[in-house]
């Protein structure tokens, strides 16, 4: 996925680019450009503003990819599966909790969202879900 925020700052410097290559008497393609700038820069605020969530990524870049297509589903489940209680086990471990054997506590308090696909062989990206 791309970042939104470099998304924002990449479309602003070619609008600007644009504007500045523009001659004043294309009025109406200059008003149309500024307008498109200034709906940029605005969103480009709300997304800073906005509070984001921690983000990781998962690629793979074994089998079972299929060239650029995509993996076997059952493979995917089971790298995420082992993705989130690595985490589960991480965190549990950092607060004092994670015991040599058995379940991994707090799991539920670690649980995560593919929130979509990261630039890769193939992979997903996750991020903490909303709380509440």
């Amino acid at each position: 996925m791309i970042d939104p925020i470099d998304f924002h700052v990449s479309e602003i410097g070619e609008l600007e680019q644009m504007l500045k290559n523009t001659p004043a008497s294309e009025v109406i393609h200059r008003l149309s450009i500024q307008n498109r700038l200034k709906s940029v820069n605005e969103s480009l605020a709300r997304e800073r503003a906005s509070p984001k969530s921690p983000r990781a990524k998962l690629t793979f870049r074994a089998r079972p990819i299929i060239d650029l297509c995509g993996i076997a589903e059952d493979s995917a489940g089971n790298a995420n599966d082992v993705t989130a209680d690595a985490l589960a086990a991480v965190v549990a471990g950092l607060n004092g909790h994670l015991q040599f054997m058995g379940p991994i506590p707090d799991r539920e308090k670690t649980r995560l969202l593919i929130a979509g696909s990261a630039i890769g062989s193939f992979s997903f990206e996750f991020e903490q879900p909303p709380s509440g």
